[in-house]
């Protein structure tokens, strides 16, 4: 191939698609100029066309990241799948190192002249989809320092611990669904529950799931049900949750298929269900309300059979939004309170007797804890509660041992006898959360 070839060849298959139409193999006004160091006069690297395929090309920073660019993401000098194989291949690389935020690849150029005047180049294709163009028209560093250590160290040396990512959430029907419950029983199998809301008003429940840690996303199943939580105690088995009218959905696949499951209360106007617990893949819990108060149901078959645990929560409580159990013995439910406010019950029989736990006063205004929204438990002793205005409750003591029942908690002074079931307990007042 002649250098004319070569140049043409070039330039139609790197530089026109990526736009660029100024690097040359001479040197031109724009380009740095090399100077000498320390200072004094400068110098042209001048011709290179007889470097053609080493050095070979002068350009600018600008041009070399648009051609940078161009090749990783845009498709049009080869697809993005092929250029990352390259870079994984070590195709023209100089090093592959692995950083926290993920891999960096590095190519690095050098020239210098029979006088020993020195010019040096570094591309990095960076993590994140970033690009890094480093010229130096001078030595850098101290004697015997190789550039490409001393600007990889800096990179390194200026990575700041992440504590959240951001990825990009399912699209769904030309809308964004909005998700409010998510579960990953590893690092890499996850699913998240939510809706859509079509055009007309009306929202249609959806679970996503993901097999890669989180970097895709697809939907997985789609209800005419307002979904609110969602529990894989594994990969295979998972169970979601909602209403109105309250809902429980199950799988044994991973998400490819989904079942309904009774929980007895489909009929009663205005239930829901806001939170289900699962820890292991038999034994579980859901909470919610009836039509006139709080309910904990619960199974012990993965679900074939729901019965409800408290008799007395139409008394004491408005609704229950979240649950969780440490273990199968050990579980706490809060929510709001009747008639105003917030409380935490728990449970050290898998739910055989629950106790009202103590809280601390959040609101000064209203002289009574915020209702809360979510729960959970690193063990058996240490857990958390978080609520309205910002409430952020936590325990270190968990559940101490429960007494005999004595009587039914109320905070209503004529208490009604309502029961969501037959096999349904008392509830008991004692112990503490801090």
């Amino acid at each position: 191939m002649t250098l004319s070839e070569y140049a043409a060849d070039v330039e139609q298959h790197l530089f026109n698609p990526a736009a660029v139409s100024g690097p040359t193999f001479t040197h031109r006004d724009p380009d740095a100029l090399g100077y000498a160091f320390p200072p004094g006069a400068g110098w042209d690297s001048g011709d290179l066309t007889t470097d053609a395929g080493g050095t070979g090309w002068h350009t600018s920073v600008e041009e070399l990241l648009d051609v940078m660019g161009c090749f990783r993401r845009q498709g049009s000098i080869m697809s993005p799948a092929a250029a990352q194989t390259m870079l994984d291949n070590g195709f023209g690389i100089d090093l592959i190192e692995s950083t926290p935020l993920g891999t960096l690849y590095n190519k690095g150029g050098f020239w210098q002249s029979g006088a020993k005047q020195t010019e040096q180049s570094l591309a990095y294709f960076l993590p994140r989809d970033m690009e890094l163009v480093v010229f130096a028209n001078s030595p850098i560093g101290a004697a015997g320092t190789f550039f490409r250590d001393l600007v990889t160290g800096i990179y390194l040396n200026n990575i700041t611990p992440e504590i959240w990512n951001l990825v990009i959430t399912p699209q769904i029907s030309n809308t964004f669904a909005i998700l409010d419950g998510v579960a990953f029983p590893d690092t890499r199998h996850g699913w998240a529950e939510g809706f859509i809301e079509k055009d007309d008003g009306t929202r249609v429940g959806i679970v996503v799931a993901t097999s890669d840690g989180g970097a895709t996303w697809a939907k997985v199943h789609e209800t005419t049900m307002t979904l609110r939580d969602i529990a894989f105690p594994d990969i295979h088995n998972g169970w979601a949750v909602g209403g109105d009218p309250p809902t429980i959905l199950a799988t044994a696949d991973g998400g490819g298929t989904w079942k309904s499951q009774t929980s007895g209360i489909e009929n009663d106007p205005g239930s829901f269900f806001a939170a289900v617990a699962f820890p292991d893949t038999q034994n579980g819990w859901v909470v919610g309300a009836v039509s006139n108060g709080g309910v904990i149901l619960a199974t012990a078959n993965g679900g074939e059979k729901w019965s409800p645990q408290v008799e007395d929560a139409v008394n004491f409580a408005h609704d229950f939004r979240g649950v969780a159990f440490a273990d199968i013995q050990h579980g706490w439910a809060v929510g709001a309170a009747s008639p105003k406010g917030g409380l935490i019950v728990a449970t050290s029989n898998g739910g055989e007797t629950w106790e009202r736990q103590t809280t601390p006063i959040t609101n000064d205004k209203e002289g009574i804890t915020d209702p809360l929204w979510g729960i959970a438990f690193a063990d058996i002793n240490h857990g958390w509660a978080v609520g309205d205005n910002g409430t952020i409750l936590a325990t270190a003591d968990g559940v101490p041992s429960l007494r005999a029942p004595t009587h039914a908690y109320s905070e209503s002074p004529s208490p009604t006898s309502t029961s969501v079931g037959p096999s349904a307990k008392p509830l008991q007042e004692e112990a503490s959360f801090s």
